[in-house]
């Protein structure tokens, strides 16, 4: 592909990854990461996020939050909602929070998504008595 034409741009491999994430091929998609550099490309965090692909691959999705730190890619907002949401739907609501505070240590501004994510994440396991003063509970 690159020999006989032009280069592939971060647009282009951002597609793909997300292509091969949709089709359930998520160590294909980690590997494009590995050789965007190939081509001079930086990964940036929507291509991490692409990758995270919520797909029932948790440690995939922290696993690749990790390299983000590593190669000195700052995460978004969205890529803590993905992770956010990941805790929350495995019923690890400590660990959210800590996401959550995480993000503001960073310099990360929560949004809407990120409340309601943190909301549900509350609200599954009963948990809506944490959100209230004590003096109410």
């Amino acid at each position: 592909m690159t020999a006989m034409g032009p280069r592939p741009s971060l647009a282009i491999f951002n597609a793909m990854i997300l292509g091969l994430c949709h089709r359930a091929l998520v160590p294909v998609s980690a590997g494009l990461l590995g050789i965007m550099w190939r081509f001079h490309l930086i990964p940036h965090a929507c291509s991490y996020n692409k990758g995270h692909c919520v797909f029932g691959r948790a440690g995939d999705a922290f696993e690749m939050f990790d390299k983000m730190h590593k190669l000195g890619c700052e995460p978004t907002v969205v890529t803590y909602n993905i992770l956010v949401n990941i805790r929350c739907r495995d019923g690890n609501i400590v660990e959210a929070r800590r996401l959550f505070d995480e993000m503001a240590m960073v310099g990360v501004k929560a949004n809407a998504t990120t409340f309601n994510v943190l909301i549900d994440g509350y609200a599954k396991p009963g948990e809506w008595t944490r959100l209230m003063p004590p003096a109410e509970r």
